[in-house]
């Protein structure tokens, strides 16, 4: 097998065999860390070249044939980070849509009285809610809220500054806490922020931030967005290329 098949015909059968086998699985179970790596070991294996008793030399190592081709790999997945990143698909899913039938039941089971976001494990949890809930760290990070009305939206602790590094203020809460909500910062009845608030507030970086983001005049609810899209939808392979990042 090993001299029968190119290096070209290698990467296809990893891709379209070794790799999408496990998709099904890994959509809804996290997978052992250590199965993970049988999985990665076995790809490598195959790649190089590898007869009963005797293992071909690896000439470069694993990490750098998960890396993209632009970037001088074979662009082939890490199998844990990929685990996390359909994952984090079902924990998006649950978030946006709270009405379909498997969110409603999750909901009134582990979390009845608060958002996946605050959801803890529970005492006598299944192994796919344990699945799903370890993906929250991930749409945390990769996730953030789209200002409309902004009365959901608390100034210090949510996640609605559009920049990647974090999403919330650098500014530290006043001690007064007298202005909490960011619904707080916008004049309605000028369809604006409220620039001298703002500045007065907040840190020059801040305020800059804040300032820029767009507001919409019919005032719509606050909307989760997902920051690594244009268009503000999840998808798997954003969220994969954050997680390896």
């Amino acid at each position: 097998m090993d001299r029968l098949v190119s290096w070209a015909g290698k990467e296809v059968l990893i891709k379209a065999v070794a790799q999408a086998i496990p998709t099904y699985a890994m959509s809804v179970f996290k997978l052992p860390t250590n199965l993970c790596h049988v999985i990665q070991s076995t790809i490598n294996r195959f790649c190089w070249g590898y007869n009963t008793g005797k293992q071909k030399i690896h000439w470069v190592k694993g990490e750098l044939l998960c890396k993209m081709k632009n970037m001088g790999g074979l662009g082939f997945r890490e199998m844990e980070a990929f685990n996390d990143a359909l994952l984090a698909k079902q924990f998006w899913r649950l978030a946006k849509s709270e009405n379909t039938l498997v969110a409603s039941l999750l909901k009134a089971w582990y979390f009845p009285n608060c958002s996946i976001f605050e959801a803890e494990l529970g005492s006598h949890p299944s192994f796919t809610w344990r699945s799903i809930l370890s993906a929250g760290t991930l749409v945390e990070k990769g996730s953030r809220w789209l200002v409309g009305d902004g009365d959901t939206l608390d100034i210090w602790h949510s996640r609605w500054l559009p920049r990647s590094v974090t999403f919330a203020p650098y500014t530290p809460k006043p001690l007064d806490g007298s202005i909490s909500k960011v619904s707080d910062l916008i004049d309605y009845e000028q369809g604006g922020w409220k620039e001298g608030l703002i500045r007065e507030l907040f840190l020059q970086g801040d305020a800059e931030t804040i300032l820029d983001i767009p507001l919409c005049s019919s005032w719509p609810r606050d909307k989760l967005i997902w920051h690594y899209t244009s268009n503000g939808r999840f998808t798997v392979q954003s969220a994969y290329q954050l997680q390896v990042s």
